[in-house]
C-alpha cells in the first residue's frame, strides 16, 4: 500500500486553504540539510565586494577566508532587523553548548557600541569583544572583533525585502591565529565548527519567523 501509492490527499486542509512550507519531499529534505548553504571559501581581496565601514580593519588584519550564508525569512524587513537590534537575542541564536553570556550588562546596539561576552568552544572558555562598526537600519550592519580568538573577524549582515519576506545574508571575513597551524586548524576544526554554528543560527531564526522559501543552493 505504501509503495503502490494510493494518492491520499488532505482534502480538508486544502478546503481550508492550508499552505505547506515545503510542498514536495525534495524541498523538505533540502531544508533539513540546509547547512550545505553555509559556504566557506578562501578570501581573494581583488574579487571580494567592497565593505564600507570595515576597509581599514580588513586592510590591517588581512582575512584568509570568507563565510557566506543566506536565509529567507517569512517576515517583513523591519521585524527581521528589529530582532538583531537587541543584543540579548545573540544568546538565542548561539548553540546552548557554547554557553554564550554577555558580560557587564546588555548594551543598546548602535554604531560604535561594544559588546563583551564569554562563550565556550568545547572545554575552552573564550572572551570576546565586538564593536559595531556600521549601523544602517534596516538594511545592514557590521561587527568587528576587537579582542578574541581570531586574528581577523569582520561580520557583515545585510537585509533586503523580497515582497513580504526578508532575505538575510551573512559575509564573515576571518583569519585564524598562528599562521600555518591556524590554516590547518581552519580546515579540520574551525571551518566545520563555523558551518555548524551558522547552520544552528539559521534554524533558530527560521523557527522564530518562519520561512517562505527553500534556500537556494550555491
Amino acid at each position: 500500500m505504501l509503495l503502490g501509492s494510493q494518492r491520499v490527499q488532505p482534502q480538508r486542509l486544502r478546503d481550508l486553504g492550508f499552505t505547506y512550507w515545503f510542498p514536495t519531499l525534495d524541498q523538505a529534505i533540502a531544508d533539513v540539510i540546509q547547512t550545505n548553504d553555509v559556504e566557506i571559501v578562501p578570501f581573494q581581496s581583488s574579487g571580494e565586494p567592497h565593505t564600507p565601514g570595515a576597509e581599514d580593519y580588513l586592510r590591517q588584519r588581512r582575512p584568509t577566508h570568507v563565510l557566506r550564508a543566506k536565509t529567507v525569512l517569512d517576515t517583513p524587513l523591519d521585524e527581521a532587523f528589529k530582532f538583531f537590534s537587541q543584543a540579548e537575542n545573540l544568546g538565542l541564536i548561539t548553540p546552548a553548548a557554547m554557553r554564550f553570556e554577555i558580560q557587564g550588562g546588555v548594551p543598546a546596539i548602535t554604531e560604535g557600541a561594544t559588546i563583551d561576552y564569554q562563550l565556550r568552544v568545547g572545554p575552552m572558555p573564550i572572551r570576546w569583544r565586538t564593536r559595531i562598526a556600521k549601523w544602517e537600519p534596516p538594511h545592514r550592519f557590521i561587527d568587528l572583533q576587537e579582542s578574541g580568538p581570531y586574528r581577523c573577524w569582520c561580520h557583515e549582515h545585510t537585509f533586503s525585502a523580497e515582497g513580504s519576506r526578508t532575505v538575510m545574508e551573512d559575509h564573515v571575513y576571518y583569519a585564524a591565529p598562528l599562521g600555518a597551524l591556524g590554516r590547518l586548524a581552519n580546515r579540520w576544526f574551525i571551518g566545520p565548527t563555523l558551518r555548524q554554528v551558522f547552520g544552528y543560527r539559521s534554524d533558530v531564526i527560521r523557527l522564530r519567523f518562519g520561512t517562505g522559501a527553500v534556500f537556494s543552493r550555491r
